[in-house]
């Protein structure tokens, strides 16, 4: 099954809500350590990559299994960088234009699996797509969103005021999982999210996006079930 794909996973070092989050201990092992173990298991990968502006994280990433082309730029390991300008100078500054695909993967992903890997891939492959992205449903309906004004709660979207939640269209969001792209495509755009970008939906019991300690609990409850 493996091609000429390599997986990247970038992990820095600066976290302001969960001190060191990207190698913090889950059940014994770090995110990242399990992130790119899950990535090995897939058996996509023709190499696992770790960037990151830490030694000690990319020490931590070839214990288990990583390479890297050594520190990455501060410029580009601050929480202002977005994944697209992250991607598109980690891809020039390691020289890999000629990789044909890329699936970057986000290291505090616990909740995802091998499994899940190899679904999307054959999605992304199958489908023809320049990208694909992780997804999730909201857990609640957007268009009924209510936003503060002046002491005061009115709703964002009038004309949804008096619908039914069962009424109303779902809606997704980027869960920052995964994203498979092409690499020529990308280099393109300089985006991963174009016209031509598909999707794999994760349910909501394995979609946790962990910002803060919060977020951390209920992954560790998650994970535990």
């Amino acid at each position: 099954m493996t091609k000429n794909i390599y997986c990247l996973i970038p992990a820095r070092s600066g976290s302001k809500r969960i001190k060191n989050k990207n190698i913090l201990k889950f059940y014994g092992i770090s995110f990242l350590g399990r992130t790119i173990s899950t990535a090995k298991k897939s058996k996509i990968f023709k190499k696992v990559i770790v960037s990151s502006d830490s030694n000690k994280i990319l020490k931590i990433g070839s214990k288990h299994g990583a390479i890297n082309f050594g520190l990455r730029e501060k410029e580009f390991a601050d929480d202002k960088t977005t994944t697209d300008n992250l991607l598109l100078r980690e891809i020039k500054r390691c020289n890999l234009n000629n990789i044909k695909y890329f699936c970057c993967i986000y290291p505090a992903t616990p909740m995802l699996d091998f499994k899940i890997l190899k679904k999307a891939y054959k999605r992304f492959i199958y489908g023809k797509f320049d990208s694909l992205i992780s997804i999730t449903k909201f857990e609640y309906p957007i268009f009924r969103a209510l936003k503060a004004n002046k002491g005061k709660i009115e709703f964002m979207w009038k004309k949804f005021e008096n619908k039914r939640s069962q009424d109303i269209k779902e809606m997704y969001h980027d869960i920052g999982y995964f994203y498979f792209f092409k690499t020529k495509s990308f280099l393109k755009n300089k985006k991963i999210i174009s016209k031509n970008t598909g999707y794999y939906e994760i349910s909501r019991d394995k979609a946790i996006d962990i910002d803060d300690k919060t977020d951390l609990k209920i992954a560790k409850k998650l994970f535990k079930n």
